[in-house]
């Protein structure tokens, strides 16, 4: 059996992006000790740009579970729309037809509490994160009653890039190991294979 699909030990192929630093590390290495991670950080892959994303998927063509986590933000409307919505749409677009073929598959985006309120001082993040959440809706209509479950997580969590956007009290952020852990249990424990979306939120307020 090709190596990624998913067996009945449970062993799947993850493919995490963002998965050097921040939340996607804290993700990749809570899969890690049961499952065959792939961390695409910018040494790995440059999403931003699509001609890299498709050596990337040529190099790595299998996926049972594909994790969104890279983002930026504070940069302009082009560079955020090429990471933060084309890239998942591609790399989604790409894998969801392997978990089709072998009966299997799950699709994670993080979101951010910008995907349900729009912010001051960064248009462009709020902007795409909107998008990624519209996108998730949209795809699980249209994968629904399939073998592949599309999902989106957010919470403000303790990472650098929360640093960077915090106005509020930050014992409310939730420590990214845990949000990491809430992610696998997420994806893993639902077994069903039907259509499903799970928009996890923790509840925050900033300001």
């Amino acid at each position: 059996m090709e190596r990624g699909i998913k067996k009945d030990n449970g062993f799947m192929k993850v493919i995490v992006t963002g998965g050097s630093r921040g939340l996607g590390s804290a993700i990749a290495d809570v899969f890690e000790p049961e499952h065959d991670v792939v961390r695409v950080g910018k040494n790995v892959c440059d999403l931003s740009k699509k001609e890299n994303i498709d050596d990337f998927v040529a190099a790595y063509p299998v996926a049972d579970i594909l994790i969104n986590c890279a983002g930026i933000n504070h940069v302009n409307m082009d560079d955020a729309w090429a990471v933060n919505v084309r890239a998942p749409w591609e790399l989604s677009k790409h894998y969801v037809v392997g978990m089709e073929d072998r009966g299997y598959g799950r699709i994670v985006n993080i979101g951010s509490t910008s995907s349900h309120k729009g912010f001051k001082g960064d248009v462009p993040y709020c902007t795409t994160k909107h998008a990624l959440l519209g996108m998730s809706r949209a795809l699980a209509e249209e994968y629904s009653g399939t073998c592949v479950n599309i999902l989106i997580a957010a919470a403000p969590s303790k990472t650098d890039m929360g640093r960077e956007i915090m106005d509020g009290n930050w014992s409310k952020y939730i420590e990214p190991y845990d949000f990491a852990q809430l992610v696998k249990d997420m994806t893993l424990k639902d077994n069903s294979n039907t259509y499903i979306i799970k928009e996890v939120q923790v509840d925050y307020k900033r300001g």
